[in-house]
């Protein structure tokens, strides 16, 4: 009886030790798949996020500026006079400057077509006044060009007469430039001019081939 019961408890014990030993491996295997395929994950999505950005450099255009919120980087041609997070602007007068500016975050599906006229009466009209305190009433530019700049972005090129208010006096600004999206922030470059009498075609024609070479050098780094 004793041999007999030795007998059936040593049985019992060795199912019972490949049972435990099937769950360790099935566990281990699961830790494992799980593993791999967050590390896929993880590899598609570094790769997805990796974009090689085209763009030109130009000699004339001898200093680089970040939009401070964004990763995004735009070559200019002197001096930036005042900058915000969300752009900013490039002069040597009071007569006219060059104005960067993008809008207030990244958007995916954001759009030149839908939003252009919300970032133009918000951040561009905000980087304008943050060095003139000219009033700007809401404005979107007429569409003169679509072009596709070396950064891959579809730009419009517009240009148009921005009404202003300077402390009761009412003003017309011509302006220039290109909006576009690029990685879901639209920017808009360009330039603008205050006082049209002090601004001769030889300097619009400067201004404009800047503000041309500048979106041409848009892109993620230094």
């Amino acid at each position: 009886m004793k041999r007999l019961l030795a007998l059936i408890l040593a049985i019992s014990c060795m199912f019972t030790a490949c049972s435990c030993g099937d769950n360790k491996g099935k566990d281990v295997s699961d830790a494992s798949s799980n593993s791999s395929a967050e590390n896929d994950g993880n590899d598609q999505s570094d790769e997805s996020n990796v974009k090689d950005v085209e763009y030109k450099t130009f000699d004339d255009l001898t200093r680089t500026q970040r939009i401070a919120y964004y990763d995004i980087y735009v070559d200019v041609p002197g001096y930036v006079e005042t900058c915000s997070g969300r752009g900013f602007t490039s002069r040597d007068s009071w007569d006219y400057a060059i104005i960067v500016a993008s809008s207030r975050d990244e958007q995916p599906g954001i759009s030149v077509e839908n939003d252009f006229a919300d970032v133009m009466n918000d951040s561009y009209h905000a980087a304008v006044m943050s060095f003139n305190d000219y009033q700007c009433e809401d404005y979107t530019p007429d569409t003169i060009d679509t072009v596709t700049l070396p950064c891959g972005a579809e730009a419009i090129k517009f240009e148009g007469i921005q009404p202003m208010e300077f402390w009761g006096t009412t003003k017309e600004c011509y302006l220039y430039g290109y909006a576009f999206v690029f990685n879901d922030i639209l920017v808009i470059v360009s330039y603008m001019v205050f006082d049209d009498s002090a601004v001769d075609d030889a300097k619009k024609t400067e201004l404009t081939n800047y503000v041309d070479e500048m979106v041409q050098t848009v892109r993620t780094e230094a």
